[in-house]
């Protein structure tokens, strides 16, 4: 896809992240982590993780990501890099 500036971007998404270990994470502890590590989403760089189905976080241990990159495997990458950061294999 373009990014607003026109750049051509890349991504790997996913609805059904799901895993025991982020039961009881609260959407603001997920963002404290991924932020933390550098991985959220920096319009600057036009690479990171975005978000959703948060709701599902605390009591299921599921989330929605959206990881992007300015090529297919940098989003492979930031992928690989946000999954191991939030199950702790950091």
């Amino acid at each position: 896809f373009l990014s607003p500036t026109g750049s051509e971007l890349h991504y790997k998404a996913t609805d059904n992240f799901t895993n025991p270990r982020l039961r009881g994470l609260l959407p603001m502890d997920l963002i404290d982590l991924v932020a933390g590590a550098g991985l959220h989403y920096d319009a600057l760089g036009e690479s990171g993780s975005v978000f959703h189905l948060l709701g599902c976080l605390s009591e299921h241990g599921k989330l929605g990501m959206t990881c992007i990159g300015r090529s297919a495997q940098e989003a492979e990458q930031v992928y690989a890099r946000t999954k191991a950061r939030l199950l702790g294999d950091h």
